[in-house]
Order: structure tokens, then C-alpha cells, then sequence
């Protein structure tokens, strides 16, 4: 029998024990049975999938039966009473993912730890079996909106040392609108998960959503492109206007599960590549897989050849790859390298969607047109060199960094390939 149908299920105060199907808030026993009791344990062993009504099908009733929607609907209703979770604008358990027809697990610590048979679960000893770990996640998708949007935006310019940008603050976000007309989606989050995999599919969810255009930013975007009233006319980008370029992330461990010195270097490492752990579905046999995969990773420190570390050692490490950065202080120390990579972050993803607007641009232009492009590849120029001078009187940590996602990016070969197409037009 599969080990972690023996475990029983922590989270937020609750334990659920599914082999002898019982859920205790503390030392209260809460009345929940039958197929509800089945959902639950479904949603939990799942923490922050989203799973949708067939999968439920499959899953509690078995493939092939026929239920009506509105019978589940009814069975979370349940749940709901259970766990006093019935804010449905701030779900504390469950949360409804409208549109697609399904459910989130979204409680805030989720753990698995022995069930013991010869006593109620809550009053036994637990032993740690996964725990969890803290993950401050922000995520950098850069938009073109316009060229002469820049001057048109009221808000007040902050300067880095890198580029300056206007912010515009929202709930979703902030969009740093950079003077080239392209702005920078900053999304902040913190999350909590009991391993990378799981995190791995968070992150490939929440990509999907941003990539496909479902995410709230966009309506945001266009919102904003509304009220500046901004004109497209001369723009060579004007096909790309509002179009999402790629996601980023940049993920900042808080809270670390791994004790070993080896062991925390490599769980960052990972960190910054997750896409090593993406599990094709998110099914019990896959997911199962994955982790066995990513507990033979950080056992045996598997080499990653993408990978550039950065920070100080004894105070900071991070690591910086093609797919993302993952950074942790070890220390609390005055000066915080955080704020400084996400500052560059929104400098190098701007720069970076700016020289591909160009060389999608150069790939389709009339070269009669060529002129029309002459300003973009000298603004690109001159803010590629702000990135790249670093002093050497900047702090140790701030200049690996640097090198470290400048290298990562493939900014410059990007810009000498689009350099080489604009001046073969």
C-alpha cells in the first residue's frame, strides 16, 4: 500500500486522517463523512493544484461515472461548513476557480505526518515527515504599450541605478512603464509548499495563465492603455502593442526545509531551473514520480550546466539560470540584495523585450523603412551599457549578481543578432 495513504494530513490546525476517516480541528472531531470526506482528502493531498470537476470524477468516484456537476458543487458545500471556510472572496481551504470549472486547495501550511492507530492522531507525536517550506515569489512579464507612452504617464519617475521607470500600482501588480514604451508586470506572492515539485506545477499553472492572457494583469493593461489615449501611429511596434513576451521568475526561499548545507545550495539551484520537476499532469502517479526525482537531486547534487551562483559566502547565495533566479540571505544583515535584483530584474526583462520587439520588427520591416528603427537601436545600445557598468566599488553581492543574469539572460547575443538583421536591411 502506497505510504502516503497511511499518513495522515496537517493543515492550518486541521488533521485528516484518511484511513480511518476522521478530521479533528485541535482536540474537536468535526463531522464530515462520505463523499465529502473523499473530496477533501483528494483536494489536500493536492496542495495548490488546481483540479478540476473530472478530475474529481475520476479520482473519488472512479472513471466511467456518471455525476451531475451540481452534486459536487453540493459536496463542497460541505466541506466549506466543515472547515468554516465560507468567504468565498477570501477562501481560507478552498478556493473556486471560476471559468474552468474546478478547485484549489490553498491553505496556507500543508504537511504529512504519521497516523497512529492506538490513539486519536492530534494527541500522539508527530514526526516531521515533509514540512514546509516559505517561497516570496515575483514574477516579471514585460508588455510594449507604446513608444510615447512614457511622457504621458503622470506618475513620478524612480531612478535606479540601472534605467529609471514609472510605476502604476494596482492589487495584481505593479506595471513599470520604462521610457523605450515597454512596461514591466511585477507580481509579488508568497506561498507556501511542502516540495519543489509542487511548487514546480504552481508556477507552471500561474505561467499558463499569463501566457494565455487569463491572468488579471491584462485586463489591467488594456485599461491602461485606454486612459492613456495613446496614439500608435509611426510606431514599427505597433503589432506587438500589448502582447505579453515570456514570464520570469525570481523566487526568494523565506523559510528552508533543507538543513544540510549541500543539500539547501542544490533545493536553490533547483529553484532556479524548476522546469527539471514539471510533472506532465497532475495525477498521483506523476506527481509521485517527480518527487522521487527531485529526492534524488538533492541527495546526489546533480550537476546543472545553465546555473551561475551569485551573493556572499556565509551571508547570501543565489543562482541565476535561463529559466529564472532563486536567492536566500543566510543571515539578516543591513544591506538586502532583494530589492537590488528586482530593480535589475525589471531593467534587464525591459531591455530584453525591447531588443526583441526590434528584431521581430527587422524580420518583417521593408527595408525602405529601415530608418524608422534607427532610434530604437541606439536607445538599446546605450541602456545595454548602463547595465553592464559595474563599478568595482559596488558591494560584492550586487556585482556577481549582475554578471550573473546579464550572463544567464543572453541579452547580448540577443542584441548582436538584432543588430546584424537591421543592418542587412
Amino acid at each position: 500500500m502506497d505510504q502516503d495513504a497511511l499518513d495522515c494530513i496537517e493543515f492550518d490546525g486541521f488533521t485528516l486522517n484518511p484511513k480511518d476517516r476522521l478530521l479533528f480541528e485541535k482536540n474537536r472531531r468535526i463531522n464530515l463523512d462520505g463523499k465529502g470526506f473523499d473530496i477533501l482528502v483528494y483536494l489536500a493531498s493536492r496542495p495548490r493544484f488546481f483540479v478540476t470537476h473530472q478530475d474529481l470524477l475520476d479520482g473519488v468516484w472512479g472513471a466511467d461515472t456518471f455525476i451531475e456537476e451540481s452534486n459536487i458543487t453540493g459536496y463542497i458545500s460541505k466541506i466549506r461548513d466543515a472547515l468554516d471556510d465560507n468567504d468565498r472572496k477570501n477562501p481560507k481551504f478552498i478556493e473556486t476557480v471560476f471559468g474552468r470549472k474546478g478547485y484549489r486547495f490553498v491553505a496556507s501550511q500543508v504537511r504529512r505526518v504519521p497516523c497512529y492507530l492506538d490513539g486519536d492522531p492530534v494527541n500522539s507525536p508527530k514526526i516531521r515527515l515533509e514540512g514546509s517550506f516559505e517561497i516570496e515569489s515575483h514574477k516579471f512579464v514585460p508588455i510594449f504599450l507604446a513608444s510615447n507612452c512614457y511622457g504621458r504617464i503622470e506618475s513620478q519617475a524612480q531612478q535606479t541605478l540601472w534605467t529609471e521607470h514609472k510605476p502604476i500600482p494596482s492589487e495584481d501588480g505593479t506595471l513599470n512603464i520604462l521610457p523605450t514604451g515597454v512596461g514591466v508586470w511585477h507580481i509579488k506572492e508568497t506561498h507556501s509548499f511542502t516540495t519543489l515539485t509542487d511548487l514546480a506545477s504552481w508556477r507552471r499553472e500561474t505561467y499558463h495563465d499569463i501566457t494565455e492572457e487569463r491572468h488579471a494583469i491584462f485586463g489591467r493593461t488594456q485599461n491602461i492603455l485606454l486612459t492613456m489615449g495613446t496614439s500608435v501611429h509611426g510606431c514599427p511596434f505597433s503589432a506587438l502593442r500589448g502582447k505579453p513576451g515570456y514570464v520570469l521568475s525570481l523566487l526568494v526561499l523565506r523559510s528552508p526545509l533543507w538543513n544540510e548545507p549541500q543539500e539547501l545550495r542544490t533545493a536553490l539551484k533547483l529553484l532556479s531551473c524548476l522546469t527539471s520537476l514539471r510533472t506532465i499532469s497532475v495525477d498521483s502517479v506523476s506527481r509521485e514520480e517527480s518527487i522521487r526525482l527531485e529526492a534524488e537531486i538533492l541527495r546526489n547534487d546533480l550537476h546543472f550546466p545553465d546555473v551561475v551562483e551569485f551573493g556572499l559566502s556565509g551571508n547570501s547565495v543565489g543562482f541565476a539560470s535561463w529559466a529564472g533566479v532563486s536567492y536566500h540571505e543566510l543571515t539578516e544583515q543591513r544591506y538586502s540584495l532583494k530589492e537590488r535584483i528586482v530593480e535589475f530584474e525589471i531593467a534587464v526583462q525591459g531591455l530584453w523585450w525591447f531588443a526583441s520587439c526590434i528584431k521581430q520588427t527587422c524580420l518583417s520591416i521593408d527595408p525602405k523603412a529601415k530608418s524608422t528603427l534607427q532610434g530604437s537601436i541606439d536607445v538599446m545600445i546605450r541602456q545595454f551599457a548602463r547595465l553592464k557598468n559595474i563599478g568595482g566599488t559596488e558591494p560584492t553581492p550586487q556585482r556577481t549578481m549582475c554578471e550573473a543574469i546579464l550572463l544567464t539572460s543572453r541579452l547580448e547575443a540577443l542584441m548582436d543578432d538584432t543588430i546584424k538583421l537591421y543592418n542587412q536591411l
